[in-house]
């Protein structure tokens, strides 16, 4: 996503605002995405690593995982398959070790990610005193209904 694009899309001309609307969109992201984001999932491709203490079945931090792997206590190492199961994406192991994974929003739900950041960076820039990350309640309902399709939640 470039500052250009969010421009074209809450109709701002000019370049005076680019460095704000470029820091809007890192903001934008940073509230979505990944362990500590609302929406509880990895948007882009990241890899993460997580430490399971014991040997069985493990449920991962985040869903739409493409590739998962262990390096085990005794130092062997092994690819692993995450499979979704009740309440996630799971991996079985056969003793404690790191399990190190990727994940990313699968295709399809991009661009309605992409919509999404372009209504907040453009919300966000257009109501600067008083309103930031942590304040969508005067959005558009259209932002809080995008980001409740999106958000992860455990069954």
């Amino acid at each position: 996503m470039t500052v250009e694009e969010v421009k074209l899309h809450a109709r701002i001309d000019g370049t005076d605002d680019d460095a704000l609307i470029a820091g809007l969109i890192s903001a934008a992201v940073a509230y979505l995405d990944a362990w500590g984001g609302v929406l509880g999932r990895a948007i882009m491709d990241q890899e993460w690593k997580v430490y399971m203490p014991c040997a069985g079945e493990h449920l991962l931090p985040f869903p739409d995982v493409t590739a998962a792997s262990v390096v085990y206590d005794d130092a062997s190492t092994a690819a692993l398959d995450a499979e979704v199961k009740a309440g996630g994406w799971k991996v079985d192991l056969d003793q404690p070790g790191w399990v190190t994974f990727s994940a990313e929003l699968p295709e399809s739900r991009l661009p309605l990610c992409r919509t999404l950041i372009f209504m907040i960076v453009a919300y966000w820039y257009g109501n600067r005193e008083g309103a930031g990350e942590e304040d969508l309640a005067g959005a558009p309902l259209a932002v809080n209904a995008i980001i409740s399709s999106l958000r992860w939640r455990r069954l």
